[in-house]
């Protein structure tokens, strides 16, 4: 999820009426099929694809960020095996105030995403009407493969660098420095091979920077 509200636990009655909002919990009304009640380790939760779907219903359309958390939700949900039908049915008829905004996200969401700042990054390029890119793009070069976040056509890669990456990127007995400077001798090789690779990290995103970078 993208910048989740902590401070409650969500809930819902499984009736048309009767929700309440109170200092730690939020009661919300909604009708509940069958279907959308599952078993967590002996608690009745609702299943990934009813929760994805009021989770990117959940932030009004006129939010700036509506769009993004739709998304960031909906790329989850389809890369934990949830399918884009699923969560088409669970749209079906709803009539919130994120609904729009929902419907929008669902036509652009990609389970290859691996992360919410990808997501969010995604979010903001098709929001600035730039082409929407390839994920997950794997090239050989130069005898090694590697593999793009965000791919145009193999001219231009973007990467998104979280602060966790280089930690998950590490090989058995390798240091963070010697994977950042694998990292570099990555970038130098796609680079000869004349695919442009520009990065990108949180506070960009945060700053509205990243956009404008790429395209130009």
């Amino acid at each position: 999820m993208l910048k989740p509200p902590f401070q409650r636990v969500h809930l819902t009655n499984g009736d048309v009426g009767g929700g309440q909002l109170r200092r730690t919990t939020h009661l919300h009304a909604g009708e509940l099929a069958p279907g959308d009640i599952v078993d967590v380790d002996g608690i009745a939760a609702t299943s990934l694809a009813r929760t994805a779907a009021d989770l990117a219903q959940a932030t009004p359309a006129e939010d700036p960020l509506a769009f993004a958390r739709a998304l960031t939700v909906f790329d989850g949900a389809l890369a934990r095996g949830v399918t884009r039908e699923a969560l088409a049915v669970e749209l079906q008829g709803r009539r919130r105030r994120g609904t729009r905004a929902a419907w929008d996200a669902l036509d652009f969401a990609d389970g290859l995403a691996e992360s919410v700042g990808e997501s969010w990054g995604r979010a903001q390029l098709i929001v600035g009407g730039l082409p929407v890119p390839r994920l997950q793009v794997e090239y050989t070069v130069e005898g090694f493969d590697y593999r793009l976040d965000h791919d145009w056509d193999g001219v231009l890669g973007l990467e998104f660098d979280g602060f966790t990456k280089y930690g998950r990127l590490r090989k058995p007995g390798e240091t963070v420095a010697e994977a950042v400077f694998r990292e570099k001798q990555r970038e130098d090789r796609l680079r000869r091979a004349g695919i442009m690779v520009v990065r990108s990290w949180w506070s960009m995103l945060e700053a509205g920077t990243m956009v404008p970078m790429v395209a130009r």
